[in-house]
């Protein structure tokens, strides 16, 4: 059955600085996600293509939205969707039709899915330059054909037909680093969903639980709670599983003196959250587990206290690294200058990930991070993940045999806002004594 999200404003304020980002002689073109077989005749879950529900918040497949701006200025939105068919609705349930989403979605015209290569020259003549996702190229193969449909039926006149195609990520990286209200809202919901989730796998983890029975606690928690679907396939690691950083087998059985390791998040109103905790199986942190898990909390720590507006991005991750290096130093796991060892990136032995990343409709959203030749600045309403980690080898090169094999990583999703930071899963505990003190003996 398709949706639509039935409070428009939001949507129709992003269409609107959409339209507002275009110079003259400009088109927009973005495709909604199509279904995907999973086997035969069986289908994956349908989710909408993340750019095309942020504009419209229209969720049915084979979709199209295209936004213009003429040579005079004059801005227009057409939205192809799927008609009204009643065989089609027996099956799969009632859908919208044109006339009703022109209305609700505000769009100056609103067509069947089927005249898009009929009405697409139309719309993109008296425009030079068209914007898409060019890395879908069956997608920049289209437009380029509309194209040429549009030239052929104006007397082949070059001017009046597109003649660049350009990527539409820098725009959309523009747009949607920065969160509107109802975006923070769905963002502290899946927050708030996740910690609930995480708290009860951590209800049910002891030694012999199978990593796949915390992982299914996890979903029965988010779907209990409105979240038809995880972010992402979850991370449920426990012991030396969690040096691979992107474990998902999650197959193997918790053993005594293990550590666990998850890395899950819900997805609410198709916005994500991401957390990772780190916990001992049995309840209780050995004093070489609690010596590292220590370092990394303080490095997160300190990573999410320089978070405020006018900073730059990348000071995240030196802030975190500098002190994940000076306790590696400490700890006699790197030796030398910490300067030297952070410039020669020695700690990547430990620590080969970044510090973060956008968080918001996808899990890795979109935004620009810049370099240091061009930082990119944290502005207020920009989402973003804070998750410093520690994975030691399985090597004698290792001196604490105890060390051997530990994975710990810790993360949360932070806000930037006017004064500094909010920490959107504050309330999941990540201290040793919090954690304990939740976990209990088992």
């Amino acid at each position: 059955m398709e949706q639509l999200q039935s409070d428009q404003s939001a949507f129709a304020s992003r269409r609107q600085r959409v339209l507002n980002a275009l110079t003259n002689g400009t088109v927009l073109v973005v495709e909604g996600a199509s279904q995907c077989t999973r086997n035969a005749d069986t289908h994956y879950p349908f989710r909408q293509d993340s750019r095309f529900y942020y504009l419209t918040g229209y969720e049915s497949p084979d979709t199209l939205a295209v936004f213009s701006k003429d040579l005079q200025g004059h801005t227009r939105f057409v939205l192809f969707c799927l008609d009204r068919d009643p065989v089609a609705e027996l099956w799969d349930g009632v859908r919208y039709g044109c006339a009703h989403l022109q209305e609700v979605c505000g769009a100056d015209e609103a067509l069947p899915c089927a005249t898009i290569d009929e009405e697409m020259p139309r719309l993109l003549a008296h425009h030079p330059r068209v914007l898409c996702n060019i890395r879908n190229e069956l997608l920049l193969q289209r437009v380029q054909r509309w194209s040429s449909a549009c030239r052929a039926q104006r007397g082949r006149a070059l001017d009046v037909a597109p003649s660049v195609f350009e990527d539409s990520k820098s725009l959309f990286e523009r747009l949607r680093v920065c969160k509107d209200e109802a975006e923070l809202n769905a963002m502290r919901e899946a927050a708030r969903i996740t910690v609930d989730g995480h708290l009860a796998a951590m209800a049910i983890c002891r030694p012999g639980v199978k990593e796949y029975q915390l992982e299914a606690a996890l979903i029965e928690t988010f779907m209990r709670q409105g979240c038809r679907s995880c972010a992402y396939p979850s991370i449920v690691a426990t012991g030396k599983n969690a040096c691979t950083l992107h474990y998902v087998l999650n197959q193997s059985t918790v053993e005594a003196g293990d550590l666990v390791l998850i890395d899950a998040g819900a997805e609410y109103a198709q916005y994500a959250a991401d957390v990772t905790r780190t916990f001992p199986a049995n309840g209780r942190f050995s004093g070489a587990q609690a010596e590292l898990y220590n370092l990394v909390l303080s490095a997160q720590l300190a990573a999410i206290a320089v978070i405020k507006p006018g900073i730059p991005y990348g000071r995240i991750h030196e802030t975190a690294v500098h002190v994940l290096t000076e306790g590696l130093v400490a700890l006699g796991l790197l030796k030398g200058d910490v300067a030297t060892l952070i410039a020669d990136g020695a700690y990547r032995t430990y620590y080969p990930h970044g510090t973060g990343h956008w968080l918001g409709l996808d899990v890795h959203d979109e935004g620009p991070y810049g370099d240091a030749k061009k930082p990119v600045l944290l502005e207020e309403g920009m989402v973003l993940t804070v998750e410093p980690g520690l994975y030691i080898p399985n090597t004698p090169a290792v001196h604490n045999a105890a060390w051997n094999g530990l994975g710990i990583r810790i993360e949360d999703d932070v806000c930037v806002t006017a004064q500094g930071y909010e920490v959107l899963t504050q309330a999941l505990p990540k201290t040793i004594g919090d954690l304990e003190a939740v976990l209990g003996t088992r």
